[in-house]
Formats: C-alpha cells, structure tokens, sequence
C-alpha cells in the first residue's frame, strides 16, 4: 500500500476554469498546476538521476538498526541477504547505494545519508523526503 501522494485544485473564477491533479508519487505537482494556468510559471526540475554503485555488503552491517526521527516515529534499516530495506510504519522500502554512506529509494523520492563512527557503525541518518531533512539518532539496541 502506497501513502505517498500528492494533489492539486485550483479554480480562475473569472475564466471559469479548473484544474485538479492527483498523483500516486510524494513529488509536489503545485508547478504543474500552475503551469497549465500561466505557461510562463516555470515547471520544477526533474528529480536528480540516482545511479546504483556496487559496494561491499559488509558495510550495510554497520547501518542495520532503529533510528528516531521524532518522538513517535522509528525508520528501521535492516537487510536481507544482499538487499537492503528501510521501514517507517508499514512502509518497507528497498534502498539501493549510490555511494558508501548514500542510499535512495527507486518507489517514492527519499534519500538516506548516514553518519558513522571511526569503526563504520552508524550513529544517526538523515532521511531526505518531501523536500524535508529530519535527523534520526540511533536507537540503543
């Protein structure tokens, strides 16, 4: 089950006009719809191509574990064999490397950067989603 969306509605009184767009992925479509109002409104950029690197598996041992992002919201980071999942909620997502510490999602626009310690364990992430940074702090296992 997929909770990321996004909508827009907007109405010109005068020219009695509407639009209302709905999208089954997390990306902002406001620029679209005001772009069918007023083609002058620049359209957004397209989301950055993410590119999946090869990296030693091992690494993904020092970011398995619950992280908090806010009071009552845990990301849980865990591995399955040579795949590797992020989970908040119900929500379980693969996450895939683009770098030795950078991890992004193919299903919805969210991105990972963790931070480790000198012997590689992480000790907090930061989850890039919806145009928003929240921090999350390792949880004592």
């Amino acid at each position: 089950m997929n909770r990321w969306y996004a909508t827009f509605i907007g109405f010109l009184a005068k020219a009695k006009v509407g639009v209302v767009i709905l999208s089954n992925t997390s990306s902002a479509v406001v620029d679209i719809g005001l772009h069918l109002f007023d083609p002058q409104v620049p359209l957004a950029s397209p989301p950055k191509q993410r590119t999946v690197v090869a990296i030693d598996p091992r690494l993904y041992d020092g970011y398995i574990g619950r992280y908090r992002l806010k009071p009552d919201s845990i990301l849980t980071v865990m591995r399955e064999d040579s795949r590797f999942f992020a989970q908040c909620s119900a929500e379980r997502y693969e996450i895939f490397p683009e770098g030795e510490r950078e991890f992004f999602c193919k299903a919805v626009d969210a991105q990972i950067i963790f931070e480790t310690d000198d012997k590689g364990r992480a000790v907090s992430l930061m989850l890039h989603h919806g145009g928003q940074q929240t921090q999350g702090i390792r949880i004592s296992e």
